[in-house]
């Protein structure tokens, strides 16, 4: 007899099979994610330091 609120066993290797699912998904996106955080930081430095040479440049004339 199955009682209110019960969870099967089905129901719960089901959950189980999510979550890895969902685990090994986030593992896949976290280096991609790093990666392209670091490119756009890396032209925003870029960015950063050529638009100070910039700025000296027209403020020594």
């Amino acid at each position: 007899m199955k009682r209110k609120g019960e969870l099967t066993m089905e129901t719960v290797i089901v959950l189980i099979l999510l979550l890895i699912v969902l685990i090994a998904v986030a593992l896949i996106f976290r280096g991609q994610i790093i990666s392209f955080v670091n490119s756009i930081t890396g032209v925003s430095s870029g960015l950063n330091t050529d638009l100070s040479e910039a700025t000296k440049t027209l403020s020594s004339k």
